[in-house]
């Protein structure tokens, strides 16, 4: 797929951390972008060699994600923790009707109950979870009744959730704001 990163932009970015290693004392990495899941293989192979390199360098090296949640799989927790990726923030828009209302996928109707059960997988696994919440004009109404339904559903209280006020860019979104 040409949208996910190559071998060779891979190689070549490894290359440069690791010809700027002796000024650093910390590196931090934020995945996101898109669906970082869906570029998995390209995210482990690039972790592995940034660990490498600030291992030999004793550089701090701290890692997260910022992914909808959807595409995890059982099979990913070793790897997340393999390569070093402690935090993953998922966002949710509201409770279940409002949440598969606006972020709809026509091959998992109920996307909101797929994430919960993930966020549990991840919790489980002792990785911690930051919950996104998107408030708007549409959903500010429901936030009670999702908060209530994430402290009858999470397995742990250990998780941290932060709001976003979505905002009108263009004239086309003001229906939101």
């Amino acid at each position: 797929n040409e949208n996910i990163m190559s071998e060779s932009v891979i190689n070549k970015l490894a290359q440069y951390l690791n010809s700027i290693s002796t000024r650093l004392q910390k590196l931090n990495i934020v995945w996101y972008g898109g669906e970082p899941l869906l570029a998995k293989k390209a995210i482990y192979t690039l972790s592995d060699k940034l660990i490498t390199i600030c291992q030999k360098n004793k550089i701090e090296y701290n890692a997260m994600m910022v992914t909808n949640g959807s595409l995890l799989k059982e099979s990913d927790i070793e790897l997340l923790k393999k390569y070093m990726i402690q935090e993953i923030q998922i966002t949710l828009d509201g409770p279940p009707r409002i949440h598969n209302l606006r972020r709809y996928c026509s091959s998992i109707p109920d996307n909101f109950n797929l994430i919960i059960d993930n966020i549990n997988m991840l919790l489980d696994s002792e990785i911690s979870v930051i919950i996104r919440i998107n408030v708007d004009r549409t959903n500010f109404s429901s936030i009670e009744e999702l908060l209530q339904y994430l402290s009858n559903t999470l397995h742990t209280k250990n998780v941290y959730i932060g709001f976003a006020k979505v905002s009108a860019c263009t004239d086309a979104c003001s229906s939101v704001a």
